[in-house]
């Protein structure tokens, strides 16, 4: 039953993912992570399906292996993030919520510049 909920989750976030790549307000790279580890708890096979898949396996490899995020990666992620937070101002927020987002947000950016690039 466990493997089972494992794998549930696994092939949702990969879905989740796919739609990511076409909706512009749903993240690709954390369901992946998500499915990635949940993938390996359910079946070996179905992580290194995702280890080795054509268009994201490189960069799952890279975090799998040493927790490291591609330099241009991080540089277009802090900008999407930026560019995010500038909107929720432009759009005129609230106060609170352009605090508590700009809270989050840097936070984010915090970890993400925190990881190591990869080692090629």
């Amino acid at each position: 039953m466990q493997r089972l909920f494992w794998q549930g989750l696994a092939y949702l976030c990969v879905l989740l993912a796919m739609l990511g790549l076409v909706l512009p307000i749903l993240p690709t790279t954390p369901f992946l992570l998500v499915a990635l580890w949940a993938g390996a708890r359910a079946s070996h096979r179905f992580k290194w399906w995702l280890l080795r898949h054509q268009h994201f396996g490189s960069v799952l490899r890279q975090w799998y292996r040493h927790g490291a995020i591609a330099t241009h990666h991080k540089v277009m992620a802090v900008s999407v993030i930026a560019l995010s937070w500038l909107w929720i101002v432009w759009r005129g927020s609230s106060l609170p919520i352009v605090g508590l987002t700009a809270v989050v947000f840097l936070c984010c950016i915090i970890f993400l510049v925190s990881r190591p690039s990869p080692v090629d």
